[in-house]
């Protein structure tokens, strides 16, 4: 009994062996010839698609049928892709695009799909449309509208952009929510409530302007106010009777969009404010530098609000967007009332005159009160020569510019000393 089980012992070994053998037997060499097959513009590349699903459409084939529907939907002008597989006798199809999903992550790879013929020994490579790999989602027939049976519409550019503010004010650094509150302070628009406790405001200033007017020997000047009795340039015309407070704090709020941002254009301002950026953005102490910021975007609102009521000009302000509570203030300010309900797009003389006076009185604080008119009256549409008067009725003083080529510089000497104003004579009738 032991003889025969050692023998069997032996036997099994040696089967092992050559089993071993067998493994340890290397493949025979493939003699392989590899071909590049290249694009061609006549016909579609290889698409390439998987189920996440897990759904296997070779299980599905049946002898009697092809198998899966399979469309390709190319559109006309763009190169957007569609890949439809439609199981036969199912109501789901799986669809697949180019341009949605997971296909609009940057490319990081090159795909190509390789197909090995046997019997002709050639492997093909073909590179994949678009390098993309579409994911076939199951889409339901008839459930590709919103609920209701609505169609879904394009976000319009006002709701993509509230919808982008959102999520930046819920994901966004603290940077970027900051500048999401300056735009939507310097877009903001008061309620019906505000706005007429700002109109009975204004109404109590021009009562308080009324009372405190000249006399009658003299007609009063259409400028901003300013006080005689200074001995200062600054005080002449003070900035915080010129710019309210709230006016100012909204200005400020939005510096940083304005002159410190590459979304704002140079040249969407005016010559003026824009050869005096880079003097502001210079300036080391903050509230200086924010007092200059506030009156050059004040003057940018000005200069823009003269030319949308101007006939010849307006284009060049049409995108131009003033703050809701300027724009309240300049309409005051700047505009006659409604003519028999209708609305009048110029300014009246006297009105545009005061709004002259303000963008100069500004231009003066802007140069430390010693300023070339030359760039603000390019603003203004108007000639240094035309300009003159202006200034003069202001109590300015043009100093200099006699020699060839000289500009003469305006300049505010105090006290204010105006010139004398003519007196209007009554037209009488012809007897």
């Amino acid at each position: 009994m032991a003889e025969q089980e050692l023998e069997m012992e032996v036997e099994d070994y040696s089967l092992k062996m050559e089993k071993k053998k067998k493994k340890r037997k290397r493949k025979q060499p493939i003699d392989l010839k590899i071909e590049m097959v290249k694009e061609n513009q006549e016909k579609i590349a290889p698409l390439v698609g998987y189920f996440p699903t897990g759904y296997d459409p070779h299980k599905k084939v049946q002898d009697d049928d092809n198998g899966d529907d399979v469309k390709v939907y190319r559109h006309v002008r763009r190169s957007r892709l569609e890949l439809v597989v439609k199981p036969k006798g199912s109501k789901v199809n799986f669809v697949g695009t180019n341009y949605s999903g997971e296909a609009e992550a940057p490319i990081s790879c090159q795909h190509a799909l390789g197909v090995f013929d046997k019997e002709t020994q050639t492997l093909k490579i073909v590179k994949i449309e678009s390098n993309k790999i579409f994911r076939l989602e199951p889409k339901f027939a008839g459930k590709d509208k919103a609920s209701g049976g609505e169609k879904v519409e394009a976000l319009t550019a006002k709701e993509r952009a509230e919808r982008l503010n959102d999520l930046t004010m819920a994901l966004g650094t603290k940077k970027a929510k900051k500048k999401v509150r300056e735009k939507a302070n310097l877009d903001r628009k008061e309620d019906a409530e505000t706005l007429k406790e700002m109109g009975k405001k204004i109404k109590k200033l021009k009562v308080l302007a009324s009372a405190t007017a000249s006399d009658d020997s003299e007609p009063a000047r259409n400028i901003p106010y300013h006080d005689t009795t200074a001995e200062t340039p600054e005080r002449a015309y003070p900035i915080e009777k010129i710019i309210s407070k709230g006016e100012n704090e909204i200005l400020q709020k939005a510096l940083h969009y304005l002159f410190y941002t590459e979304k704002v254009s140079p040249e969407t301002f005016p010559i003026f404010v824009r050869n005096r950026i880079q003097k502001m953005k210079e300036i080391e102490d903050k509230t200086e530098r924010q007092t200059l910021g506030v009156i050059l975007s004040y003057m940018t609102h000005l200069i823009k609000f003269k030319d949308k009521h101007s006939l010849d000009y307006q284009a060049s302000a049409k995108n131009h967007r003033i703050p809701e509570m300027l724009l309240q203030s300049f309409k005051s300010k700047f505009k006659d009332a409604d003519d028999g309900g209708k609305k009048k797009r110029e300014m009246s003389g006297p009105k545009n005159d005061l709004l002259i006076s303000h963008v100069l009185v500004l231009s003066l604080m802007a140069d430390d009160f010693n300023s070339n008119p030359t760039d603000i009256a390019h603003d203004l549409r108007m000639t240094k020569l035309k300009l003159r008067p202006h200034y003069l009725n202001l109590g300015v003083k043009m100093v200099g510019g006699k020699g060839k080529g000289k500009v003469a510089q305006a300049t505010l000497p105090v006290p204010l000393n105006f010139p004398p104003m003519e007196q209007r004579r009554r037209k009488t009738g012809r007897k």
